[in-house]
Parts: structure tokens; C-alpha cells; sequence
């Protein structure tokens, strides 16, 4: 046998080779298998890591308040997968992190309807502040997890957001209780890459202060904006434990979109009578940090501080920041009344503040000195104390009391009203007397009153009220009073001096009504009454009476209510209109009632005591006025004293102090005679209701007119025309002018006149706002949340399963659900001509069809082009049923071919609604349904 014959190795040789193949199939299973699945579980403890990191970041900028310094937080943006000997793994995968909406003034978060008192109140008066702010994403970029979400910080809330909603990771912090705690993020960050970076969060406007604000007016409530990409119903759920039901402060929540912006306007409008505790921060992230400059001054120490002459005091101010935070090196100028301040100008500390020295040398006792501020102008000029970066600091200098004071020693003065306690009373006064408002001030030796003390009374500015009395003298116990006498709308301050101390008090002083019935054309109607005479006829009206014995007004034309033809009965004269009182702490309400002359008139005095009939108190006349609960409650009782036969007349003062029924948005007055007679008569003229407000600087909310409207439909789609009507609005003192209308709120007025129409042309809520005008140039404004829905498309959502590359036999899953009932048998065209037509072939849709609900009618397949026809069941498909169509035996083409994503239209029959959702052929794909769709 030789040597070339011989075949024994041949074995060997082929186990090798199968060896070898066995050895290639393992190493292709596990690059193909394990090192994908070893892979994925990296990225997804990475994600599960970086989360973490990001709601340590969101931790750090909510506790930025009072941080002075830098702090840095490490964002792991993206990971390396383990090194291996043979196999190969795919390239590092990568993570962005950026900022979102710190660039656009549209993007910012708004304060308004927000008062505080004191000098701080010069910037918090209720007028809407405004600041930018923005978010912080991170999005992962990795090989293998296609899912995974979007870590998003907005408004102290951390959430992470999927295809198919988003999961909340820290809950907000930006209401809690009575506390609002604001950081603004400013700056722009934008940072790709596959490892770790540091992101340093910098204080630009950050302290431990708080301030106390309050809503502005009735009907205005304190409301906090904030941009944001969440849904309002994701918002509702995350303060749900704040509102008003669950023991919280939030009273509402309404969102507006933001024109060609992913965000949209959070708007949460929180509970009146609530002082809220407001703190406030800014921090930047990246580059682009904006400083912050002085927004206002306000005094922190001095105010009302008492010294002797040649005596000195510090005073302090404070010059802070839009955030209510000091800022320091601004130069703060001081100018003295009297006396001097050491040093004329100063400039701010660390801290923001600001301390001088006032010398009273020089000074006489028995006086309060104006110390005026600025940090933009002269305070020796023309000065303005309510301008937002001025302050006025007042103090007392005293002396000791002269030989002719009462009590023969040191003693403190005081103003007793206001402040106001809880009370109802009322008075009789002379026919001359100045018919202000009561304000009254006690001296006490610190326990025990102190009698015969001359009192000097004056105010800041008579052009809004005098002193009704300049001087007086304390009584027994320590009072004295003297009115302040409205002369217009306004804020104004209140002296009390003696010779040796003093007090003040700030207050706005505002009329609110003013009844004179003078104007010979109008009727008691036209002037804003009207005769309640419960069923028991009678009469009332307005008659001239011309100016006879008795009369206690001005004028001739009175106001009357009488029996005349008619039984006993109850009746009255009510006021049409109402009033807003929810600004005031006090209302004093004057007017003249009167008695005809029996002899001229022919009537009867109806309440004489002595009268031939029995006297009634139930014919006395009845001031009364309208509590929040709607009942009447009386202010005044009047009653006839004398039975001369000649007219009875008064002059009347009524105080409604601190009284919590007569504070509201529908506040009203009548005249009230009970069991009247058909000769009693009452007559009634000069009827003015003045509110007071201590401390406070409150524009006169009644002067103007009282604004309301319709609109209807009530819940309109888009593209309705919406009618809207201010029948509704009127005005207490005259009659109105103007309306004007603003669609979405911008201050930007688009249309006029009672009645106007208004189309929104796409879903959202948007904040309709009526502004009214009157004949004293008075004006008011109202805004409703208009809800626009979105007109029936016809589908509500569609999907299409993703296909794998270069397979045969596959099975895809179309689904669609209708927003509006699909009738009985009416057909829906699936159209697939998109995948079907790409050349070379890429999918080949030549099997059957099948459905969940209904029948496939038809199906249709040429080599450019292909459909199926879905008929609905005769029954029908009600709205939001998804309907399940799929296609099998579909054959795609090669992975290198692809031109995806393909679309798939779906069109309703009976509406021609269209929907196209999109669909893949990806080696990731499986038989997973697209969420994002395209439509």
C-alpha cells in the first residue's frame, strides 16, 4: 500500500473542522445573545444611576435659598460597557443634559395679584411680576434600550418622561401650606458626551427672607404661573394634597398654551384672605447668567421711633432685588424734614442695608419729622414716598409735657380707632357737622388714663382728607375724637400730637358711594334704587321739598317712602347696585333723614311717641345694609323725639367696624319702615358710605364700574363662533362708556362694545378679559378661562406594528380608535401604498387580513400599491374602542435598503377624517406598537 493510498488521519482531520465550527456557532450565540443582553443590563444600572443624580441636582437648586457659594453636582451622562477579550461591543453610549426654556421671554413664571404692607407694599401692590425661568433635561442615548425616558426638573418637580406619559420622581415644593418657595433657573447648558460631567449651580439672587403677601382685592387672588411641559391634570394630581377641600390653599388650576413652544402656562390661583409667606431665589446653570439689580427700598428699623430733642437714632433701609433679596453696593441718598442724617448718603453692605443717623438737634418737641430715601434721586427735591426705590421714614420727637398739660408727666398717645374691633353703632349729628369718619386716640400714663391733654390733629395731604377737628382735649378717660373728612380717593396719613408724644396712622380713604338725588331728570330707578314694597303696594319716588324748616341738606330733591293708598305693610328702598367692600376694615355710612311737616303735607309723623295714635318703634326708619349671606342686618334705627307738628330732621352716622358680614362683592343699602300706614312717610338725601383701610394702600375699588360677562356656547370647540355679552356689567355712581375685549389676555385690547364674537382657532384655554369703563373714567376688569375643545377628528389615536428586515411570514397589527361613534357599517380605508411602492421591494403585503371587530371587506395588492377595507359591525363603534386590523404573510426586503419610516393612512368613509400613523422595518423592532405618532 503506499504512502498517497493511506486514509487513516482523515478522521482526525474532520473533527477538527467540526470542532472549529462548533466553536464559531458558540461565539456567534454569545456576541449575538449574551454580550446584547450583559450590554443592556449596563445601560439600564446606568439609568437607574443617573436618575439618582438628577434628583440630587433637583435637590440642590430647591435648597438654594440663602446658599452663597457654587455648588456642583456630577451628572454621569452616559456609561462603557465591560472590556472583553474576543467579542466586540458597540461604541460608549452617550447622554445629553441641557437647559429647556431659559433663553425665551415667553418662558417665565409670574407673581400677581400679590399686596404686602409698609414700604414693601410700594413693589408688591398687586401689580403682576414677572421672571424668566426655565427647566433642566437629561436624555439618554443608548445602543440597546429604546425606551428609556427623559429626566426632566421644572418648578422643584423631577419627572421622568416616557413615550406613553410621564412618572413623577420628587414631588413639588413650590406650594406648601401658606409657604410659596420660587427658584428661577436662568442660563443655557447644553453638553453631549459618554462620561461624567460637573454642573455648578450658582446663587445669583438667593437669602433666607420671606415677605407676607396678601390677594390684592376681592375677586383678584393671588396667582402663581409657572411654565411647564407636564399636563394639567398631571399638576392636579401633584397638588392635590394643597387645595381648599383637603385643608390647603389652592383654589383653582388652568393652564394657556404658549405660541410655537413645548410649554405651556401653569396658572394656580390660591385662596383669598390668606397671608402668604413668599420666598423667592435665582440660580444659573451654564453660561448667560444674568445679574440681578435693586428693584425696591424698604425700611428694616426706625420707623415711629420715639426720641427727645438733641437726642440721635440709627434707622436702617434695605435695598433689595425683584427676588426680595438684598443688593449690596447700591448708593442710598438721605434727606431730614428737620434736623440731620449723618451720613447724606451711604452705600449698601453685604447685606443689602443701609444705616444712618438721625440728630434731632435743633428740634422742637411735639413733632413728627419725615426722614426721606432713594436710591434713584435727590430726596431733597420733589419726592415721591409711594415710588418703589423711595422710603419715607417718619419719627417722633417728644418732649415733656408743659406746665398746663394734663397729669403733669411723661405720657404715651395713641390712636384706639382704628385699629377697629368688631362693632355696629350709630349717632346723631348737628346739622353742620363735617360727617367724616371717627377716629379716636387715648393718652394713658402706660396703665391709667391721662385727662386734659391738648390734642393737635392734622394729615399728610388734605387734597385726599382733613382733620375734621384740628384741636381737642382728652376727657376723664384719656379720649378724644375728631373725624377725618373725605375729600378724594386716596392714601393718606393721620396725625395725633400732644406735647409730649404722638402717634400716626396710614389708611386709605376711599367713597364709595355718593347719593345726592339732586339731578331734577332722573328717577329714583335711574339713580340706582328701586321700591321694595313686599307685596303691599304703597309709593316711593323722589319729590323737591325746597329748602323749609328742618331741612338738613343742601339741596331741595329728596328721596321719600310712604303708605299712600295702600295697607300696612313692610317696605323699602333698596340700592340696585352693589358694592365692594372687601377691601376695607371699616365703613362709615352718613346720611339725612327726615319727618315732613304734618301740616303742610297732610301725612302723619309716624314714630311720635306722643302722637294721637299708639306709637309703633316697628314705623321707625331702619338703616340697613346687606351681609355676605345675603340677609339685611341694621346699622341705624331712627325714631321721632318730638311732637311740635314742625319736620323732624337728622343727620346720621353709622359705623360698621371690623364687622366680617359687611365684607364682600355684594354689599348693599336700604331704607326700611315696617308696618307703614297710608299717611306715614319718611324722606331720606345725602347718603355716603366711606371705607377705610388701615395701612394699606387700596385703590379706590368703587368708584369704578363692576365688570361680568356672558359668553356662549358654554363649552365651544375650536373654530366656534363664541358670542360674548357684558349685559351683566354695571356700575354703582353712574353709567358705562366702554367695553373692551381682549382675547387671550396679552393687554392688548381687540374688540369693543357691549356684544362681540370671537373665534379660537385651535384647542386650549385661553384667558378672556373684559375691561369696563364709566363716566368718571373709573374702570374695572374681569377674566374668565375660556376651555376650547378640539373639533371630532375622527380618530383619537391609530398605531402600526414595526417589522423586522429580510423576513418572511410576518404578521403586522394596525389598530386606530375613533373619537366620535363610527355608524354600522360604514368603512374605513387602511391605505399602505407607501411601503408597498418602495423600490426595490420592501415590504410585500400579499397575505390575508383579519380583525378584531367588523369584517374586512376588501384587500387590496398590486406591485405599487396596497389597501384593506375595514367595515364596521352593523351596531357599530363607539367612541374611544380601539379596533384591531392585521395583516399576515408580509415579506420585507434587506436591512440595507431601508427607507423607513412608512406611513399608514387611515380615513373614516363617513367624515373623511384622516390619521397616518408610521411604522419601522428595524432590527429592534419585534412586534412593539409605535407610540408617537404622526398625524
Amino acid at each position: 500500500m503506499g504512502l498517497w493510498d493511506d486514509e487513516r488521519a482523515q478522521s482526525i482531520q474532520v473533527g477538527a473542522v467540526l470542532l472549529f465550527a462548533v466553536l464559531i456557532v458558540a461565539f456567534s450565540t454569545y456576541q449575538a445573545f449574551v454580550v446584547p443582553n450583559q450590554n443592556r443590563e449596563v445601560e439600564f444600572n446606568h439609568n437607574q444611576d443617573v436618575r439618582e443624580e438628577m434628583q440630587e441636582l433637583r435637590n440642590t437648586v430647591v435648597s438654594m435659598h440663602g446658599v452663597t457659594s457654587s455648588r456642583s453636582v456630577t451628572v454621569t451622562l452616559g456609561t462603557r460597557y465591560p472590556s472583553r477579550l474576543v467579542s466586540v461591543n458597540p461604541g460608549p453610549p452617550s447622554g445629553s443634559i441641557r437647559t429647556t426654556g431659559t433663553t425665551s421671554d415667553a418662558v417665565n413664571f409670574t407673581i400677581k395679584n400679590a399686596s404686602a404692607t409698609g414700604e414693601t407694599g410700594d413693589f408688591w401692590n398687586g401689580t403682576a411680576r414677572t421672571y424668566n425661568t426655565g427647566g433642566i433635561a437629561y436624555r439618554p442615548n443608548y445602543n440597546l434600550i429604546t425606551n428609556a425616558p427623559t429626566t426632566v426638573y421644572e418648578n422643584t418637580v423631577l419627572y421622568n418622561q416616557f413615550r406613553d406619559g410621564n412618572t413623577t420622581a420628587a414631588e413639588q415644593a413650590l406650594i406648601d401650606d401658606e409657604q410659596i418657595r420660587i427658584v428661577a433657573v436662568n442660563g443655557s447648558l447644553a453638553r453631549t458626551q459618554s462620561t461624567a460631567t460637573s454642573l455648578d449651580v450658582t446663587p445669583v439672587s438667593t437669602s433666607e427672607q420671606t415677605v407676607s403677601i396678601e390677594n390684592d382685592t376681592a375677586g383678584s387672588n393671588v396667582t402663581v404661573t409657572v411654565p411647564t411641559r407636564l399636563r394639567k391634570a398631571k399638576w392636579e394630581a401633584i397638588l392635590e394634597a394643597e387645595r381648599t377641600g383637603n385643608g390647603g390653599h389652592v383654589r383653582n388650576i388652568s393652564t394657556t398654551t404658549i405660541p410655537d413652544s413645548p410649554f405651556r402656562l401653569l396658572h394656580i390661583e390660591l385662596e383669598p384672605g390668606v397671608k402668604y409667606q413668599l420666598r423667592m431665589s435665582k440660580v444659573g446653570v451654564g453660561t448667560q447668567v444674568a445679574d440681578e439689580d435693586r428693584a425696591y427700598l424698604t425700611d428694616v428699623a426706625g420707623n415711629s421711633t420715639r426720641l427727645d430733642p438733641e437726642q440721635s437714632i440709627d434707622v436702617t433701609l434695605q435695598v433689595r432685588d425683584a427676588y426680595n433679596n438684598p443688593v449690596s453696593g447700591v448708593t442710598v441718598n438721605a434727606s431730614a424734614e428737620k434736623g440731620s442724617l449723618i451720613p447724606a448718603s451711604e452705600t449698601s453692605d453685604g447685606d443689602g442695608e443701609v444705616t444712618v443717623t438721625y440728630n434731632a438737634t435743633g428740634v422742637s418737641g411735639g413733632q413728627w419729622i419725615d426722614l426721606n430715601f432713594s436710591t434713584d434721586t435727590d430726596p431733597t427735591s420733589s419726592f415721591d414716598s409711594t415710588a418703589e426705590r423711595n422710603v419715607t421714614i417718619s419719627v417722633r420727637v417728644q418732649s415733656q409735657p408743659s406746665s398746663s398739660g394734663g397729669g403733669g408727666g411723661v405720657y404715651q398717645t395713641d390712636w384706639v380707632r382704628p385699629p377697629y374691633s368688631a362693632a355696629i353703632t350709630s349717632e346723631n349729628l348737628s346739622t353742620g357737622a363735617t360727617r367724616g369718619v371717627p377716629f379716636r386716640m387715648r393718652t394713658t400714663d402706660g396703665g391709667d388714663p391721662v385727662s386734659g391733654v391738648e390734642v393737635d390733629y392734622a394729615t399728610n395731604d388734605s387734597s385726599v382728607a382733613t382733620a375734621g377737628r384740628t384741636t381737642g382735649r382728652t376727657g376723664g378717660s384719656g379720649y378724644n375724637e375728631t373725624d377725618i373728612v373725605w375729600q378724594r380717593d386716596g392714601y393718606v396719613r393721620a396725625y395725633a400730637t400732644t406735647d409730649v408724644d404722638g402717634d400716626r396712622v396710614n389708611a386709605t380713604v376711599d367713597r364709595i358711594l355718593n347719593e345726592s338725588f339732586e339731578d331734577p331728570s332722573e328717577t329714583l330707578a335711574a339713580n340706582g334704587w328701586y321700591y321694595n314694597d313686599s307685596g303691599n303696594g304703597g309709593g316711593a319716588g323722589i319729590k323737591d321739598i325746597g329748602n323749609g324748616p328742618g331741612q338738613a341738606d343742601d339741596g331741595s330733591r329728596v328721596a321719600y317712602i310712604n303708605g299712600s293708598g295702600a295697607s300696612s305693610g313692610d317696605r323699602a328702598v333698596e340700592l340696585n347696585d352693589s358694592l365692594n367692600t372687601t377691601a376695607y376694615d371699616a365703613l362709615t355710612v352718613t346720611y339725612v333723614a327726615r319727618e315732613p311737616d304734618t301740616g303742610a303735607t297732610g301725612t302723619d309723623n309716624p314714630d311720635t311717641p306722643s302722637s294721637g295714635s299708639s306709637w309703633n318703634t316697628n314705623e321707625n326708619l331702619r338703616l340697613q345694609y346687606r351681609a355676605s349671606d345675603g340677609s339685611w342686618v341694621t346699622a341705624d334705627n331712627v325714631t321721632s323725639q318730638t311732637d311740635g307738628g314742625e319736620p323732624i330732621s337728622y343727620v346720621r352716622r353709622a359705623r360698621i367696624d371690623g364687622v366680617a358680614n359687611a365684607s364682600h362683592e355684594n354689599f348693599a343699602l336700604r331704607l326700611r319702615q315696617g308696618e307703614t300706614t297710608a299717611a306715614d312717610e319718611w324722606q331720606f338725601d345725602s347718603i355716603s358710605v366711606v371705607g377705610v383701610a388701615t395701612e394699606r394702600r387700596v385703590s379706590g375699588l368703587n368708584q369704578g364700574p363692576f365688570a361680568a360677562y356672558e359668553y356662549t356656547p358654554s363649552n365651544p370647540e375650536a373654530a366656534d363662533s363664541i358670542t360674548f355679552d357684558a349685559a351683566r356689567s354695571d356700575d354703582p355712581d353712574g353709567a358705562l362708556t366702554s367695553y373692551e375685549w381682549d382675547w387671550t389676555s396679552d393687554g392688548s385690547y381687540d374688540a369693543t362694545g357691549r356684544t362681540a364674537t370671537h373665534t379660537y382657532s385651535s384647542a386650549g384655554d385661553y384667558n378672556a378679559t373684559l375691561r369696563v369703563t364709566d363716566t368718571g373714567g373709573g374702570s374695572n376688569t374681569t377674566t374668565q378661562t375660556i376651555s376650547v375643545s378640539p373639533p371630532p377628528s375622527g380618530f383619537q389615536s391609530a398605531s402600526g406594528a414595526n417589522l423586522l428586515p429580510a423576513t418572511s411570514g410576518q404578521n403586522q397589527t394596525i389598530t386606530f380608535t375613533p373619537d366620535i361613534d363610527i355608524p354600522g357599517n360604514t368603512d374605513v380605508t387602511i391605505t399602505l401604498d407607501d411601503p408597498q411602492q418602495t423600490s426595490p421591494l420592501q415590504v410585500d403585503y400579499q397575505g390575508s387580513a383579519g380583525t378584531s371587530t367588523g369584517t374586512i371587506s376588501n384587500k387590496n395588492a398590486n406591485a405599487d400599491t396596497a389597501s384593506v377595507t375595514w367595515t364596521a359591525p352593523a351596531s357599530g363603534v363607539t367612541d374611544g374602542t380601539q379596533v384591531r386590523v392585521w395583516v399576515n404573510s408580509i415579506k420585507t426586503g434587506l436591512d440595507s435598503q431601508q427607507t423607513d419610516p412608512y406611513n399608514i393612512s387611515i380615513t373614516r368613509t363617513d367624515s373623511g377624517a384622516t390619521i397616518t400613523p408610521t411604522f419601522s422595518v428595524d432590527q429592534s423592532a419585534g412586534t412593539a406598537e409605535l407610540t408617537n405618532l404622526q398625524v
